[in-house]
C-alpha cells in the first residue's frame, strides 16, 4: 500500500491543472509528492511550537483543515514552478506563496 501523504497530486487540481502540474514535474508524480512533503515539512517548522502538528498533518482526506491544505498546495507550487522556472514565477504563485509564508509566521 503507498504511503499516506498529507498533500497528494490530486488535492492540485483546484488550484492548477493536471497537465501544468506535469509539466512541472517532468510527468513524474514522485516529484509532485516530494515538493508536497517539502511544503509540510516547512509549514511544521512554523508551526511547531504552537500547534500540535502531529495531529494537524497526520489527518487525510476531507479530515484535513483546509486551510493548511491551501497553504501546502501553495508553498508546493512555488517549489515546482522554482524547480522549472528559476527566473520566471507567475505573479500570482509568488503572491500566493507570500500569503502563506506571512501565515504561517
Amino acid at each position: 500500500m503507498a504511503a499516506s501523504h498529507f498533500i497528494e497530486k490530486v488535492d492540485f487540481n483546484t488550484i492548477i491543472t493536471t497537465g501544468t502540474l506535469d509539466y512541472l514535474s517532468g510527468n513524474d508524480d514522485d516529484i509532485v509528492l516530494e515538493m508536497a512533503d517539502e511544503a509540510v515539512e516547512e509549514m511544521k517548522s512554523y508551526l511547531v511550537d504552537r500547534y500540535n502538528i502531529t495531529s494537524a498533518f497526520d489527518m487525510t482526506g476531507s479530515e484535513r483543515n483546509k486551510t493548511l491544505l491551501m497553504y501546502g498546495k501553495d508553498i508546493a507550487l512555488y517549489y515546482l514552478f522554482s524547480r522549472r522556472h528559476t527566473n520566471q514565477i507567475p505573479t500570482i504563485r509568488a503572491k500566493r506563496y507570500e500569503a502563506a509564508m506571512d501565515w504561517l509566521r
